[in-house]
């Protein structure tokens, strides 16, 4: 299923049909600030599933995080009605980074402020985003009242020094679908500000994350340095290892004592190999290793042998 078929990532988590992926773990690593990958690829489906919380609990178990707590918070989302036509009412008559810039930390300030179940409190007034004209207009005034935009950076900045001083209390702000909040031929105008703010932002407990779709990012100009931005990258594509994988833990979700038997009776995988993976598959959340060897193994067993 693609993410927008999914009500429900209770139910996915329950019925252990979630696939857990390595390149998930960097979601905790506060140096990788984008997620890349082509449509179709999981980014919304990573993304509306960061809202399951023993999901995130899982995630973090395999990354070694367990220490921390973590809050993703989805800046642009469902439950935000932020429009291209809010953004093209606040914008229209400047098409400079600097207030491209300023829209974005505006929009996020706004958002983690609404959002994160921290017990600080801002000062500030925040937009009500429900209202697109009185949203307009109170975007426009802070973009450009120089002392406003100052408390705003330091009243994230406040926020980020709040966690880091009450535990082990992280948050990670998180964008997607931003293609079908800007228009593609725009994002280099648009979204590029937004990348280079992320970038810029050097927040402890305050990591920024967004997923972008590949083929729009490649095509994306006026990103300082955009090379240097590869080591702060996740790279979603996926591997032959985990396509096998994935379906393979399906075929085990539903008959994993029959295809134990199936595998021993074949002969072909030492029987040690098999009680091994059989043995973790609980902890495993019956997804068999990412093991080349064993993924032949298994797709000459299911297929047939001229499949390996």
């Amino acid at each position: 299923l693609y993410a927008e078929n999914i009500v429900d990532f209770d139910e996915e988590y329950l019925q252990n049909r979630y696939y857990y992926r390595r390149c998930m773990e960097d979601l905790f690593n506060p140096e990788k600030i984008l997620v890349i990958g082509n449509k179709g690829t999981g980014k919304t489906y990573i993304y509306k599933s960061l809202g399951n919380k023993p999901i995130v609990a899982e995630l973090q178990a395999r990354a070694n995080k367990k220490q921390y707590h973590y809050e993703f918070i989805k800046i642009v989302n469902e439950e935000h009605p932020f429009s291209t036509s809010l953004l093209g009412s606040v914008l229209d008559k400047y098409d400079t980074d600097f207030f491209f810039e300023r829209f974005w930390l505006v929009f996020i300030w706004n958002a983690i402020m609404i959002e994160c179940p921290c017990e600080y409190k801002t000062d500030l007034n925040l937009i009500n985003l429900h209202n697109e004209q009185e949203a307009a207009i109170r975007f426009k005034q802070i973009i450009n009242d120089d002392e406003l935009i100052i408390k705003i950076e330091k009243d994230l900045y406040a926020l980020d020094k709040f966690l880091a001083s009450n535990g082990n209390n992280k948050v990670v702000f998180i964008f997607d679908g931003l293609d079908k909040v800007v228009k593609p031929i725009l994002w280099s105008e648009q979204i590029s500000p937004l990348i280079n703010l992320c970038r810029r932002m050097n927040y402890i407990c305050m990591p920024p994350k967004l997923l972008l779709r590949s083929d729009l990012y490649e095509k994306i100009g006026n990103i300082n340095n955009k090379n240097e931005l590869s080591n702060k990258t996740i790279n979603i594509e996926w591997s032959r290892e985990e396509l096998f994988s994935y379906f393979f833990k399906f075929v085990l979700i539903n008959a994993a004592n029959d295809f134990n038997a199936i595998m021993k009776e074949y002969k072909d995988v030492p029987n040690q190999y098999v009680n091994k993976m059989f043995k973790n598959l609980s902890e495993l959340k019956n997804q068999p290793p990412l093991d080349e060897y064993l993924l032949r193994q298994m797709c000459g067993i299911f297929f047939g042998k001229y499949t390996e």
